[in-house]
């Protein structure tokens, strides 16, 4: 099993601990060669398909040279995060939730439903259906 969304998805079943993630360690390679990124993406959908809300996540790190710490899956024992100069896997879960990349989506995602949802409020007043076409042309204007 790789990481990604896979391990994530299946909190009854866990992967077998450092033994799912393929071995990208490369001493020879110096370290600025050797960054790496998590990348989350959290999508609210409707049942029909329409995207309702969408926001991104990303944690920015360096590839260790050995594997270090017993939190997390995949490569977070390689996954150095230098803010903190420690692996994903050595972080506490408040740290680790304040710089990971499903955290930061989480946050953002909401973030904007709450602005979205005082958005809304907004226009049930005596301006809702200027706004409502103020709020039309800034959609279109982002696709």
């Amino acid at each position: 099993m790789v990481p990604g969304t896979d391990p994530g998805r299946r909190a009854s079943r866990r992967p077998a601990p450092y033994t799912a993630a393929p071995c990208p360690l490369q001493p020879c390679r110096p370290p600025p060669a050797r960054t790496a990124r998590y990348r989350a993406v959290v999508v609210i959908a409707s049942p029909d398909g329409r995207v309702v809300a969408e926001a991104d996540g990303v944690c920015d790190g360096l590839i260790g040279f050995e594997r270090k710490g017993t939190g997390g899956f995949g490569y977070d024992p390689l996954f150095v995060v230098p803010q903190f100069g420690r692996t994903m896997a050595e972080l506490t879960p408040e740290e680790k939730d304040a710089v990971s990349h499903r955290g930061r989506a989480a946050r953002a995602l909401r973030d904007d439903l709450r602005r979205a949802e005082e958005a809304e409020r907004r226009m049930r007043g005596p301006l809702a259906g200027l706004l409502r076409g103020r709020a039309a042309l800034r959609r279109e204007e982002r696709e």
